[in-house]
Parts: C-alpha cells; structure tokens; sequence
C-alpha cells in the first residue's frame, strides 16, 4: 500500500503524456473543409530557406519545400509510385523506338505479357527521360504540384523539362516558380520571400487527365475528348471522388475484387457496390434498376461492358492514350497512324469471367528464341548498328524501308535482316522478329516463315471511362441492342498490325470478333436473335388475334343487345 502514490503518479504521468501525443502531430493539418491556402518558403536540398533576393543559384527542392507540414516519404509512394498489389492489370508504358522498328509495352508492375524495364536497358534515369512526362516520380523526387497545384501549372513545360533532363526544376518551371535557365521569380515571392500556391487534395479532374485522357479516332480522324461524356464528371463530381487516397497515396482503383493496402473494405467504389449494394449510394448515385433485363445478364456481363464499351451502333475503334501517345504536348506531327496503334471497345473476359471493354495494343520488336522456348528480346540500342549494317538505312527504319518495300520484296529484306541477327549466336539460338500478331524467323531453307506465339498476343488492359449514363448505355434500345444482325460491335473484326511491310497477303495474323474468339458463344446469340425476331413477329401476331377477338366479342354483344331490344 505504501507504493500507491507512486503507482498512482506513474499511471497519471502516462495518461497525459499519451493524450499529449494523440492530440499533437509531427504533421501540420487544419482538419477543416475549408482549403488551406499555402503560404510557405522554397527550400533547397539541404532544407535552408531559399532568398529570391540573394540571387545565388540556389535550386528549389520540392521533398524539402512540403517537409515541414508533410509526411513526404509516406506520400511518396502509393500506386503511382508502384507500391501495393499489382492487381488487375492496367495500361501500360509502351516503347516506340522507329529507328530498330521496336514497339514493345512493359511496365514495373508483373502483369500479362509486359516486359519489364530492366528487359529493355532502362535504368531509373533512362525511364525518366523516356517516359517521365506523363509520370509523376520521373526523378529523384516525386512531382506533388502536377496533382495538386489547382491553377498556374504548364504542364507542356514539364514535358520540355524532362525531355531536356532537367528532371528536378520542371515542378517548378511548370508552375512558373522558376525560368528554364534555374532563376527564381521574384515576382512569385512576397516580402517574406514566401510563395503563395493554391494546393489542394483535391486539385479536379484536369490534373488527373494531364495523364489519363484518351482520344477517340472514328472514321473521320475526329479527335473528341471522350472524358466529356463521362456522367460522373457531368453530374460534378472529380475523380478522387471515386479513386480516393490517404496520405500513402495509394489510390482505389474502383474495380470489383480490389484488395486495397490498407486493408479498408473499398466495395461502395467499385460500379456494383456503389449502384446496386445497400450499402452504396454514395453522393447520392441512384439505385440501378435495369427494368426488363434478365438477372443472368449482371452475372455474365460486367456495368462497364454496357455503360463504357461499344454503344449502341458503335464498334472498336483506335484511340491515343497520354502516356502513348504524349497528350499535353504541342505538336504538328501527331497524326492518326502514329505508332503505337491502340484499339478500344473490344471485348474480353475478365478475371471473374465477366464481359468486359478492353483496350488492346501487339508487340513489334527482334529477339532471340532460346533452345527451351523461351525468348529474349533485344534493345533498340543493341538492334541499331546491326540493323543499320544489314538493311543501309541511316536513322528511321520503319520510314525507310516502307518506301523501299512491298509485298514478296519484304520478305528477302526481313531475311537479310534475320540472318544479321544470326550472325553472333550459338546453337541452338535463333534470332526472331515479333510483329503482325506472328513471330517470324528464317528456315532451313533460308525462306521466311512464321507461326504463331503467345509473345505475339495483343495485350489488354480494362476500359472503364467514360461512363455513359443509363439513357445511353448498351440496351436502353431494347434487347435488339445486343441481339439483332445490326450488332455489329459483337461481329465486327479487329487484328494487329506491322511497323514493317510483311509478305503477302497472310503476313499479319488474321483479325477476329468476340464471337469467332469464343468471348461471346456465337450458337447461343444466335438462337437468342432470331428467337428475338420470331417475339416481335409474334407480338404483332397476337395482337391482330386479340383485336379480332376483341372485334368479334364486342360485334356479339352488340347483336345480343340488338336482339334483346325486340
């Protein structure tokens, strides 16, 4: 009894102390919904306080500059930064390199039929230069004002930034902080060499579509923005609405089955959990009905297949992507045949089995088949010089050689190009051209052959946006949407094609349909649609019968009135 005190004192020490420590943070918040206007001074790598006036070259630097308020080694990471689960795969980086006809997608993540960057020779640094633009984490550190700054970023001049190598200033020339040669604004700073910067968790859908835009290419070359057409974004709502993150930035991808980091149930932001759960609803999104369609139809085909994929009347069509295809830059040589070649709408099975709109792109590129079947493909930096010898072209092999080559000309030149490739191999080794959905080596008889391999595949990744409201989606027709012989997004063809000019007819692999791949069971459609057309025969059928009888019954009662009234 005589230690109580003590104990007492000891166990009242440690209940202030832990209130103490829950209630102050290492890290500065408002906990309001109101945004925090940033007012704060750039710092440099060292963490000093830079002076606009001092004029001494100093270079901003971004971790050091949000460190003070911000748990910048938690927020550098998350999914864009490829921490977490892989998950469903997604779309990919994809290698253009004209000069050794090299068009290869990869990614760090181990999805599908990716390669990954090590595959291709790119290091930290050359992934930068290649495909930093449209990444955020393209240097040492991570861009926070390419998501967050809300107004007064250039986001063409971060794409002249990297492209330049000057990773490290291009936040801060694209939010005009600073002029390409490193010299600070003075004009951007106030007395107390402050900077004022709108930053915002939530910065709206432009940031997000600063990488994530896609153009649609119809028959016309029309170059519409799709996004616009999203419900979601019509109706006011931004991405991270959805696609939410704490500070690990580990962003819900929305799509059914996802497992998130954090282990928080994220099912209410998926299609399914938020319109057709309980427990969804969120900001108000109205209960899905889907009055007259059949249950079996939310098991075998997933939302995005009839409210993102093909529409109605619509069928595969090409798109550019921003990371394919460097959106956000200005140029005059982007055209519609510009590699890579990108399909949207067509169908596949998911995961869960489920019909679902995907995106496809195929490989192009040079390699080596190993004696157990594997394959090893060559970089652009070791198929130049070979390739240059073999063929006398200069620079732009795929420019080059489509204005010499045709037809049965192709293939001697391809050959010739093989047999190069040959040259410093062993036994056993074969050198390999992937291209047209084949892969393609040289015979015994010095003739060019091709077969088909699973490294040839297209690969896919989901589409999910835009989303079409219910009024247009796949179906708000009636059945005759999916089953009549005017769907032609179910029978129309899609295949691959080639940088390079292929001999013959039957040089690319030969396109197909979801129903000739299987995707969708042809026999069964088919006994649907014309069961379809025999019901709309049969409604006119029977209406004419229960007019006639309607006719005649009303005929019989007024005779049996007449006969009655004598």
């Amino acid at each position: 009894m005589n230690n109580l005190p003590a104990i007492l004192f000891l166990l009242t020490t440690l209940l202030i102390g832990s209130i103490g420590t829950a209630q102050d943070s290492v890290w500065k918040r408002t906990d309001s919904d109101d945004p925090y206007l940033h007012r704060i001074p750039l710092r440099d790598s060292r963490g000093g306080v830079i002076d606009p006036s001092a004029n001494n070259g100093s270079i901003p630097h971004l971790g050091k500059s949000c460190a003070p308020c911000h748990d910048v080694e938690s927020a550098s990471g998350g999914l864009h930064a490829g921490q977490g689960p892989d998950g469903r795969a997604g779309e990919p980086w994809i290698l253009v390199d004209p000069r050794s006809a090299t068009r290869m997608p990869l990614h760090r993540r181990k999805w599908p039929g990716l390669l990954s960057p090590p595959s291709m020779d790119l290091d930290q640094k050359k992934w930068g230069q290649e495909f930093g633009r449209h990444e955020t984490g393209a240097g040492d550190e991570s861009d926070c004002l390419v998501c967050h700054l809300a107004s007064g970023y250039d986001f063409a001049k971060r794409i002249e930034q990297i492209d330049s190598g000057n990773t490290a200033l291009a936040p801060f020339v694209a939010a005009g902080l600073v002029d390409t040669s490193g010299q600070l604004d003075p004009r951007r700073f106030d007395s107390t060499a402050q900077v004022e910067l709108n930053l915002l968790g939530d910065a709206g859908s432009q940031a997000c579509l600063r990488c994530h835009t896609v153009r649609n290419l119809d028959e016309q070359n029309d170059r519409r923005w799709l996004h616009q057409d999203d419900v979601h974004l019509a109706a006011g709502l931004s991405c991270v609405d959805c696609h939410r993150s704490g500070i690990d930035h580990h962003m819900v991808r929305g799509y059914e089955g996802e497992v998130h980091p954090s282990g928080t149930d994220v099912t209410t932001l998926s299609c399914r959990g938020c319109h057709l759960d309980e427990d969804g609803g969120l900001f108000g999104a109205p209960l899905a009905e889907h009055r007259g369609l059949p249950p079996f139809h939310l098991e075998e085909i997933s939302c995005t297949a009839c409210h993102a994929g093909p529409g109605p009347g619509r069928s595969h069509v090409a798109q550019w992507t921003s990371r394919a295809h460097r959106l956000g830059e200005a140029s005059q040589d982007r055209l519609p045949g510009i590699p890579p070649r990108i399909i949207g709408a067509f169908l596949q099975r998911d995961d869960q089995q489920r019909i679902s709109p995907v995106r496809l792109t195929w490989p192009d590129g040079w390699g080596v088949l190993e004696a157990n079947g594997t394959i090893t493909l060559l970089t652009p930096a070791q198929l130049r010089p070979l390739l240059r010898r073999a063929l006398r072209v200069r620079s732009d092999l795929v420019e080059e050689l489509s204005g010499q080559i045709e037809g049965e000309n192709a293939s001697s030149v391809l050959v010739k190009a093989l047999k190069k490739l040959q040259e410093p191999l062993e036994d056993g080794r074969e050198a390999i051209l992937i291209t047209g959905g084949r892969l393609w080596k040289v015979s015994d008889a010095d003739e060019l052959q091709s077969s088909a391999s699973p490294a040839a595949e297209a690969v896919s990744w989901a589409l999910s946006h835009p989303v079409r409201p219910a009024r247009a989606a796949l179906g708000a027709g009636g059945c005759n949407d999916c089953h009549s012989s005017t769907s032609s997004w179910l029978k129309d063809k899609v295949g691959p094609s080639s940088l390079l000019p292929l001999p013959g007819p039957g040089g690319i692999e030969g396109p197909s349909s979801p129903m000739e791949s299987g995707i969708i069971d042809s026999s069964r459609w088919k006994i649907w649609s014309w069961l379809f057309l025999g019901r709309d025969a049969g409604k006119i059928y029977f209406s004419i019968c229960a007019l006639l009888a309607i006719s005649g019954g009303l005929l019989g009662l007024w005779k049996m009135i007449q006969e009655e009234s004598r």
